[in-house]
């Protein structure tokens, strides 16, 4: 018997050289395609968690002050029931921690921006409240007026208020608590109503100690009061009726129309005619933004950069309302 032995043989078969830088040029694509579309993801989402986290502080701010202006108290008496300054330096609270390169003064004050050739208007982004932002006074019957009032009785339980911008330095060596408490925060004061009733319902006595609910804190404000930081800026544009019955503008620029003020980087109410409508402008720098700014400005910066860096990183956000009717 024979056996016959068959042999099998194997052709062997592989990818070109071609073919292998091909398909890694396809795989190395297709990996920067999604590496591309990871951090435009990140990043979008960065910038959604910042602008999320800037409305989130505008509205806190903006809502606070609406409720307190809602309540406002205003007479046509010889009495002052509003007080605006903007704040052309950083003497006012006497809490102002300076830095090499802070906000810088002459280059914040810009009351009476152009208007817009398109829209005709004026951009609110165009606004800049000084240094130190406004200083806002007025007496209101607050919300949480109960929280400041003595034992005693006291009449209509009306409170003096008051909101300014003020900036706190980092130490040397910082804390975390630091890094939450450094860099600019706006203060919200409010007047005991026993104190408020003995200075007489004015708006400019604040002197004293500054102790919850003391007239002083009007004007230097404890660090307890603050009602959130990252807000670089913060105004107030006033609306008022001219003698011929039309809405104009009474703050900061000043309708031709009306008297003239004393002084154009203050207004008072009734002095300077009674507001019907006021704006408020606040205008808040993202997390990162605050940062920057904090690192910054403690070596050198200039004006223009300090400024450049705000518009990048900030956002204004308003609110307009109606006041109540003066009696």
């Amino acid at each position: 018997m024979q056996f016959r032995i068959q042999r099998y043989s194997y052709k062997k078969s592989g990818f070109t050289l071609i073919e292998v830088l091909l398909s890694t040029v396809i795989g190395v694509s297709l990996i920067l395609l999604l590496a591309n579309a990871a951090i435009d993801t990140a990043t979008n989402n960065k910038r959604l968690t910042e602008e999320l986290d800037r409305s989130a502080r505008a509205r806190l701010v903006l809502d606070l002050l609406v409720n307190d202006l809602q309540s406002i108290v205003l007479r046509r008496d010889t009495n002052n029931w509003i007080a605006i300054d903007v704040l052309s330096d950083t003497k006012n609270s006497n809490h102002w921690q300076t830095a090499v390169g802070q906000k810088p003064d002459e280059a914040s004050l810009a009351l009476q921006p152009k208007i817009d050739s398109e829209t005709g208007m004026i951009n609110p982004e165009d606004y800049r409240f000084g240094i130190a932002g406004t200083w806002l006074r007025f007496i209101t019957t607050a919300e949480d007026r109960s929280i400041f009032t003595s034992g005693k009785l006291v009449p209509g339980d009306i409170n003096a208020v008051a909101y300014q911008i003020i900036r706190r330095a980092l130490p040397s060596v910082p804390s975390a608590s630091d890094l939450t408490n450094a860099g600019y925060q706006i203060h919200r004061s409010i007047v005991r109503a026993d104190f408020t009733f003995d200075t007489g319902y004015s708006v400019e006595t604040y002197k004293g100690t500054s102790d919850l609910g003391r007239p002083g804190e009007i004007k230097s404000p404890r660090l307890d009061s603050v009602v959130c930081d990252q807000v670089i800026d913060f105004g107030i544009i006033v609306h008022q009726i001219n003698k011929d019955g039309k809405l104009v503008q009474g703050f900061p620029s000043r309708d031709p129309s009306l008297t003239p003020l004393k002084n154009p980087l203050k207004y008072r109410a009734p002095q300077d005619g009674i507001p019907v409508r006021l704006e408020i402008l606040v205008r808040i720098i993202s997390g990162n933004g605050a940062r920057e700014l904090r690192a910054r400005e403690q070596g050198s910066i200039s004006p223009d950069d300090w400024w450049q860096l705000a518009y990048r990183e900030s956002r204004v956000y308003s609110r307009t309302l109606s006041l109540p009717q003066a009696f």
